[in-house]
């Protein structure tokens, strides 16, 4: 079993707090210190560091996160192992992003019911990624930029980056300039997730943030945005899988802006999780 002082390091991890990491694991703060203390005369190092007020992780702390992540997943999977029964299906926990979600995964698990069962997380990027590190998930299919570091990763399919609007909309199958969008209504998905990363880093290669839009309305439901778009009521920015098959939903490109950008398949690296290449074996990747 992993140690339980790696297990309140984790903790303070998540919530680089001490008082509600201890509330997390259900021990005093100063029990919290003492398991970090411990740790850091263990290791020789300096996990934890305050610049100001706030509590941050050192490089150190950093990689010992990452390995601990990976121990703690393994061990969860020799958990599962050990009480599987032997006749029983392989399972594995899948999460996605939302377009990925409701456009490709369904699939892309059609052959893995087949011959086995699964639970499916759908969220943003960033709660993705913590999942994985959590071992909520096994594995998943993510849009957008992130640090691959503590992943394998595998490019699962590409797709175009482009903006999104009704097909009756002045933009519809043209190519406008930035300027152009600053008096649209937008709809934009929530912080976190890979398709406003991708948005948001470049508005800021052009020295433009999101206030200079007139109205930016936030959505964390794809489903519901391209509804919102297709209704006239504004402007939204995505992958083109969205508009496809959708007569009402038009794309347009923006200068600059439109893109090839890549799926990603992302689990934790040095995982004993044999079930994942079951999973990236039973269907093709384009």
């Amino acid at each position: 079993m992993l140690d339980f002082r790696l297990k309140t390091f984790l903790a303070v991890c998540r919530h680089l707090n001490y008082t509600r990491a201890a509330e997390e694991v259900h021990v005093t703060q100063p029990a919290v210190t003492q398991h970090i203390k411990f740790l850091e005369g263990e290791y020789g190092c300096t996990l934890f560091e305050y610049h100001g007020k706030q509590l941050l992780l050192t490089e150190k702390g950093r990689l010992l996160q990452q390995l601990a992540n990976q121990l703690l997943q393994n061990e969860r999977y020799a958990l599962r192992k050990m009480q599987e029964k032997k006749e029983s299906r392989p399972f594995i926990k899948i999460g996605a992003t939302k377009t990925i979600g409701e456009y490709c995964l369904p699939s892309v698990i059609v052959p893995w019911l087949k011959k086995g069962g699964c639970r499916i997380q759908i969220d943003n990027t960033k709660n993705l990624l913590s999942s994985i590190n959590n071992g909520g998930i096994d594995i998943a299919f993510i849009e957008g930029f992130f640090d691959g570091s503590q992943y394998e990763t595998k490019i699962f399919r590409s797709d175009v980056f482009t903006g999104l609007c009704a097909s009756f909309h002045p933009f519809a199958g043209k190519t406008v300039k930035l300027s152009e969008l600053l008096n649209q209504p937008v709809f934009l998905r929530e912080e976190g997730s890979g398709s406003r990363a991708i948005f948001e880093s470049f508005l800021a290669m052009q020295n433009i943030t999101l206030e200079s839009f007139s109205q930016v309305n936030v959505v964390n439901s794809v489903p519901l945005i391209s509804s919102l778009v297709e209704l006239g009521l504004g402007i939204s920015f995505g992958y083109k899988a969205i508009a496809e098959n959708k007569s009402s939903l038009s794309c347009f490109t923006v200068e600059g802006l439109n893109g090839t950008h890549d799926y990603t398949i992302a689990w934790l690296k040095q995982s004993v999780n044999s079930v994942i290449q079951e999973f990236l074996e039973s269907f093709s990747v384009e």
